[in-house]
C-alpha cells in the first residue's frame, strides 16, 4: 500500500490547487473536507519570515523545495525548512519529514527517523492530520522490526519542541 504513505502530500497539493468553492474528495476511502481557498494561485512564503522563524512560511518553502515550484528541486534543502518547521510543532512539516526519511529523499532512507516523526505528529495533531499520521505510522511499523519500532517510539517521547 505505498499509496498510503502519500496522504500528506496529496492533500498538501490539493490544497495548493483548491478551486474557492468547498471541496469533497474520496482518497483511498477518506474523505476529505477542504474548505474553501481565498486564491488558488501559488503564494510565494515570505523568506524573510522563515529566516526569522515562522513555522507555516518555513513549512512553504519545505514544498517549494520539495517539489520544485518557483526554485529548482531540491530534497536537501526541502529536508531543512521541513525540519525548522517540524521542530515548532508544525504538523504538516512534521509528516512530509516521515515521509522524507521512509522513502529517503534527501536523507539516507531511515524507518526509525520516518516513525518517530509520524508518532510526533499523531502525538500533538488532532483530527485529519492525526489520523494520517497513525495510519501512515502503522503501515510503516510493517516494515520494521519491534526493535526499531522501540528506539522510534523512545526517541518521539524524548522529542520537545523548540522555541529558539
Amino acid at each position: 500500500m505505498a499509496e498510503d504513505g502519500c496522504i500528506f502530500r496529496f492533500i498538501n497539493m490539493v490544497l495548493d490547487r483548491a478551486p474557492q468553492t468547498l471541496a469533497l474528495l474520496s482518497v483511498l476511502g477518506l474523505l476529505v473536507v477542504l474548505p474553501p481557498i481565498l486564491s488558488s494561485t501559488y503564494a510565494a512564503p515570505d523568506r524573510k519570515a522563515a529566516d526569522q522563524g515562522d513555522a507555516r512560511a518555513q513549512y512553504s518553502l519545505g514544498v517549494m523545495y520539495e517539489r520544485g515550484r518557483g526554485v529548482a528541486q531540491d530534497y536537501t534543502q526541502a529536508l531543512f525548512w521541513y525540519r525548522k518547521a517540524a521542530d515548532q510543532g508544525h504538523a504538516l512539516a512534521q509528516g512530509n519529514l516521515g515521509l522524507m526519511y521512509e522513502w529517503g529523499e534527501g536523507v539516507v532512507q531511515n524507518f526509525v527517523q520516518a516513525h518517530k516523526w509520524f508518532n510526533i505528529t499523531a502525538a500533538h495533531s488532532t483530527g485529519e492530520s492525526r489520523e494520517l499520521a497513525v495510519k501512515n505510522r502503522d503501515i510503516l511499523e510493517r516494515k520494521m522490526t519491534q526493535a526499531q519500532v522501540a528506539e522510534a517510539q523512545k526517541i518521539a517521547q524524548e522529542w520537545k519542541p523548540k522555541t529558539d
